[in-house]
């Protein structure tokens, strides 16, 4: 969140896009990390599964303003489109 906020311009706009909500996927439920809401390979964590209001938290948290926020619901996990300056 330091980086993005270093170079990101005054009143800048930038979009996450992350996978969200519960592990679908056999795959992801074996891998996933219950308490972190991460998925796992070789132990470290290199997918985030925090549902939307989390990621929205986290990121109002670090002084981001969430503009916009959408969630689509797949098959295999979600998805959240976050819109923030």
């Amino acid at each position: 969140m330091k980086e993005i906020r270093r170079i990101l311009a005054p009143e800048g706009i930038f979009v996450v896009s992350s996978m969200c909500g519960e592990p679908k996927s056999e795959e992801a439920k074996a891998s996933c990390d219950a308490r972190s809401l991460c998925l796992l390979r070789g132990g470290y964590p290199y997918r985030t599964l925090k549902p939307l209001p989390e990621l929205c938290r986290e990121l109002t948290d670090a002084g981001f303003d969430v503009l916009d926020a959408k969630l689509a619901i797949n098959p295999w996990w979600d998805h959240a489109t976050i819109v923030c300056r």
